[in-house]
């Protein structure tokens, strides 16, 4: 699981992965659901398999009102609107 601010700000993810550690490291704006091979890292073989991993990106809760105030700053601040291709109006 990603945090979202890692997904933003610092592309580079290091975890537990068959058989090692690894530094995972992606493009801005991975998208969850977005696969990642990591060829060669698989099980051991010859030669050794490919390992996939599926990014799932987390955001953390609006469990607070400093929480709330700070997502209703980025949306009225960042104007992104994720269903723009859809052509689906912006609910303000």
């Amino acid at each position: 699981f990603l945090y979202f601010l890692d997904n933003k700000i610092g592309p580079y993810f290091t975890g537990q992965f068959l058989p090692t550690l690894h530094i995972l490291q992606w493009g801005e704006g991975g998208r969850a659901g977005q696969k990642l091979r990591l060829k060669g890292r698989g099980l051991p073989g010859s030669p050794p398999g490919d390992q996939f991993v599926v990014l799932q990106v987390v955001l953390p809760p609006a469990d607070s009102p400093a929480a709330r105030k700070l997502y209703e700053r980025m949306q009225s601040e960042l104007r992104f609107d994720p269903r723009a291709s859809l052509g689906v109006a912006h609910a303000s």
